[in-house]
Protein backbone atom coordinates (compact mmCIF):
# COMPACT_ATOMS: atom_id res chain seq x y z
CA UNK A 1 0.00 0.00 0.00
CA UNK A 2 2.97 2.27 -0.54
CA UNK A 3 1.92 5.62 -1.93
CA UNK A 4 4.12 8.35 -3.25
CA UNK A 5 3.51 11.76 -1.73
CA UNK A 6 4.51 13.34 -5.05
CA UNK A 7 1.14 12.36 -6.51
CA UNK A 8 -0.42 15.11 -4.39
CA UNK A 9 1.97 17.82 -5.54
CA UNK A 10 1.41 20.35 -8.30
CA UNK A 11 3.39 19.92 -11.51
CA UNK A 12 5.57 22.93 -10.66
CA UNK A 13 6.82 21.38 -7.39
CA UNK A 14 7.29 17.89 -8.86
CA UNK A 15 10.17 19.04 -11.04
CA UNK A 16 12.27 20.58 -8.26
CA UNK A 17 15.16 18.35 -7.15
CA UNK A 18 15.04 19.35 -3.49
CA UNK A 19 11.41 18.32 -3.32
CA UNK A 20 12.28 14.95 -4.87
CA UNK A 21 14.70 14.33 -1.99
CA UNK A 22 12.12 15.46 0.55
CA UNK A 23 9.64 12.98 -0.93
CA UNK A 24 12.16 10.13 -0.68
CA UNK A 25 12.74 10.95 2.98
CA UNK A 26 9.09 11.44 3.92
CA UNK A 27 7.39 8.67 1.90
CA UNK A 28 8.34 5.83 4.32
CA UNK A 29 7.03 7.82 7.29
CA UNK A 30 3.76 8.69 5.56
CA UNK A 31 3.29 5.08 4.50
CA UNK A 32 3.95 3.86 8.05
CA UNK A 33 1.44 6.39 9.40
CA UNK A 34 -1.13 5.26 6.83
CA UNK A 35 -0.62 1.64 7.90
CA UNK A 36 -1.02 2.54 11.59
CA UNK A 37 -4.21 4.48 10.91
CA UNK A 38 -5.61 1.59 8.84
CA UNK A 39 -4.89 -0.89 11.65
CA UNK A 40 -6.43 1.48 14.20
CA UNK A 41 -9.59 1.74 12.11
CA UNK A 42 -9.74 -2.03 11.58
CA UNK A 43 -9.31 -2.67 15.31
CA UNK A 44 -12.44 -0.59 15.94
CA UNK A 45 -14.49 -3.28 14.20
CA UNK A 46 -14.37 -6.79 15.67
CA UNK A 47 -14.61 -8.66 12.36
CA UNK A 48 -11.63 -6.72 10.92
CA UNK A 49 -9.59 -6.58 14.13
CA UNK A 50 -5.96 -7.64 14.32
CA UNK A 51 -4.49 -9.63 17.21
CA UNK A 52 -3.90 -6.37 19.06
CA UNK A 53 -7.50 -5.24 18.53
CA UNK A 54 -8.91 -8.58 19.72
CA UNK A 55 -6.76 -8.37 22.86
CA UNK A 56 -8.12 -4.88 23.54
CA UNK A 57 -11.73 -6.06 23.10
CA UNK A 58 -11.06 -9.01 25.40
CA UNK A 59 -9.59 -6.66 28.00
CA UNK A 60 -12.60 -4.34 27.80
CA UNK A 61 -15.09 -7.23 28.08
CA UNK A 62 -13.08 -9.19 30.69
CA UNK A 63 -12.72 -12.21 28.41
CA UNK A 64 -9.95 -14.71 29.04
CA UNK A 65 -9.24 -16.64 25.83
CA UNK A 66 -8.99 -20.41 26.08
CA UNK A 67 -5.74 -22.06 25.00
CA UNK A 68 -5.87 -23.12 21.37
CA UNK A 69 -8.56 -20.63 20.33
CA UNK A 70 -7.97 -19.04 16.95
CA UNK A 71 -8.36 -15.34 16.29
CA UNK A 72 -11.71 -16.04 14.60
CA UNK A 73 -12.91 -18.05 17.62
CA UNK A 74 -12.06 -15.15 19.89
CA UNK A 75 -13.88 -12.71 17.58
CA UNK A 76 -17.02 -14.87 17.77
CA UNK A 77 -16.91 -14.73 21.56
CA UNK A 78 -16.50 -10.93 21.51
CA UNK A 79 -19.34 -10.45 19.02
CA UNK A 80 -21.57 -12.67 21.10
CA UNK A 81 -21.01 -10.55 24.20
CA UNK A 82 -21.32 -7.24 22.37
CA UNK A 83 -24.57 -8.25 20.75
CA UNK A 84 -26.13 -9.78 23.83
CA UNK A 85 -28.82 -7.48 25.12
CA UNK A 86 -31.86 -8.35 27.16
CA UNK A 87 -34.82 -8.61 27.03
CA UNK A 88 -34.60 -11.46 24.55
CA UNK A 89 -36.55 -11.47 21.30
CA UNK A 90 -36.25 -13.86 18.39
CA UNK A 91 -35.39 -10.96 16.08
CA UNK A 92 -32.57 -9.82 18.40
CA UNK A 93 -31.14 -13.33 18.61
CA UNK A 94 -31.35 -13.67 14.83
CA UNK A 95 -29.37 -10.44 14.49
CA UNK A 96 -26.71 -11.70 16.91
CA UNK A 97 -26.41 -15.03 15.09
CA UNK A 98 -26.25 -13.24 11.72
CA UNK A 99 -23.33 -11.13 12.96
CA UNK A 100 -21.42 -14.29 13.93
CA UNK A 101 -22.34 -16.97 11.37
CA UNK A 102 -22.35 -16.66 7.60
CA UNK A 103 -25.00 -19.21 6.69
CA UNK A 104 -27.53 -20.74 9.05
CA UNK A 105 -31.18 -21.65 9.50
CA UNK A 106 -32.91 -20.81 12.76
CA UNK A 107 -36.52 -21.45 13.69
CA UNK A 108 -38.85 -22.19 16.63
CA UNK A 109 -41.25 -25.17 16.57
CA UNK A 110 -43.02 -26.79 19.48
CA UNK A 111 -41.07 -24.92 22.17
CA UNK A 112 -37.73 -25.79 20.59
CA UNK A 113 -35.33 -23.23 19.14
CA UNK A 114 -33.31 -24.91 16.39
CA UNK A 115 -30.11 -23.61 14.82
CA UNK A 116 -28.80 -25.51 11.79
CA UNK A 117 -25.38 -24.47 10.47
CA UNK A 118 -21.81 -25.42 9.66
CA UNK A 119 -19.38 -24.32 12.38
CA UNK A 120 -15.81 -23.38 11.51
CA UNK A 121 -14.43 -24.86 14.74
CA UNK A 122 -15.30 -26.59 17.99
CA UNK A 123 -14.72 -23.32 19.83
CA UNK A 124 -17.25 -21.50 17.63
CA UNK A 125 -19.76 -24.25 18.39
CA UNK A 126 -19.11 -23.95 22.15
CA UNK A 127 -19.40 -20.16 22.06
CA UNK A 128 -22.73 -20.23 20.21
CA UNK A 129 -24.01 -22.92 22.56
CA UNK A 130 -22.96 -20.83 25.57
CA UNK A 131 -24.60 -17.73 24.10
CA UNK A 132 -27.87 -19.61 23.53
CA UNK A 133 -27.84 -20.95 27.09
CA UNK A 134 -27.50 -17.39 28.39
CA UNK A 135 -30.11 -15.59 26.27
CA UNK A 136 -32.72 -18.17 25.26
CA UNK A 137 -35.66 -18.28 27.70
CA UNK A 138 -35.75 -21.36 29.89
CA UNK A 139 -39.16 -22.37 28.52
CA UNK A 140 -37.53 -23.14 25.14
CA UNK A 141 -35.39 -26.17 24.40
CA UNK A 142 -32.22 -25.51 22.42
CA UNK A 143 -31.38 -27.75 19.48
CA UNK A 144 -28.14 -26.94 17.64
CA UNK A 145 -27.62 -29.03 14.54
CA UNK A 146 -23.98 -29.15 13.53
CA UNK A 147 -23.44 -29.92 9.86
CA UNK A 148 -20.18 -31.05 8.31
CA UNK A 149 -18.50 -28.89 5.68
CA UNK A 150 -19.45 -30.01 2.21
Amino acid sequence: MDKDIKQYWTSVVKGIGEFQQIAEAENPEFNELTGCLTRLLNDSFVKDATEYGVKRWESILNIIPNPGETLDDRKVKILGLLNMTLPYTYKMLDGVVASILDEYTMYIREYTLTLDTVFKSDNEYRDINSLFEQVVPKNLMINIIRRDKE
